[in-house]
């Protein structure tokens, strides 16, 4: 199922034994275009509360009829977890030592989007390496922030037509699809366009702007996505750049 990655902020995350936090931010990885962190805030519900990464290893589902986010841990484990706040930005070696709390495969040692898998379940049954060597020390500058890179201006081949709105995430596999751009500040009645990750040319972070392979033209002629449609209609409304 897909959604609005936006839209997840806010969810409640449901552990096995109860409620204990509300979901802040998402980090994807800017390679790959996949998920691989909620950002949690727990304040609310532990003394001293703080912010913790959970891995869509551990999400059993997203409901959003409740907005809620269910995974398969426990509260003690969520609040026992490395803290966020103390690794930033966030280092291979704090991944490490969280994947190795939680007893979880690493997802970066494989060919997959998982490591070994297409998406991330089966990492909850494979546990991770003793070692990594030099990984341990290294920063990951591939993970970003969705709540930082919505408003990022959009330049097409010739032009800047938009700017990022949203992504859409696949919920099995946990990959960005498509990017939700705006064309409103840049085109008299403009509207949402949906735009594949194959799109995607370049990041420029220092300019906040991402580059597609489109043309101007093609952006504004693409088919205006229609949001209340079912979910399942969403990719007819996709530009691509195959």
């Amino acid at each position: 199922m897909l959604h609005k990655l936006i839209g997840i902020n806010g969810y409640h995350i449901k552990a096995r034994d109860g409620e204990i936090g509300v979901v802040k931010d998402c980090l994807f990885d800017d390679q790959s275009w996949v998920i691989r962190y909620l950002v949690v805030d727990t304040e609310r519900w532990f003394p001293g509360g703080k912010k913790v990464l959970i891995s869509p290893v551990s999400v059993t589902e997203l409901d959003t009829l409740q907005e809620t986010v269910h995974v398969d841990l426990t509260s003690r484990h969520i609040e026992d977890s490395p803290s966020l706040e103390d690794h930033q930005p966030v280092s291979r070696q704090y991944e490490v030592s969280l994947f190795r709390y939680y007893g979880y495969a690493f997802y970066w040692m494989g060919p997959e989007l998982w490591g070994a898998h297409p998406h991330p379940a089966p990492l909850a049954d494979a546990p991770a390496k003793k070692s990594t060597d030099a990984l341990e020390h290294e920063v990951d500058f591939h993970l970003r922030s969705i709540d930082e890179v919505c408003g990022y201006r959009v330049a097409t081949v010739d032009d800047h037509k938009g700017h990022i709105e949203d992504f859409i995430v696949e919920d099995k596999s946990w990959r960005i699809e498509f990017i939700q751009i705006n064309t409103r500040n840049f085109l008299p009645g403009g509207r949402d366009v949906l735009v594949t990750t194959d799109c995607i040319e370049d990041i420029s972070w220092s300019d906040h702007s991402l580059s597609i392979g489109l043309l101007s033209e093609q952006l504004i002629n693409g088919p205006e996505w229609d949001e209340q449609s079912p979910t399942e209609n969403w990719k007819k409304f996709a530009l691509r750049c195959d």
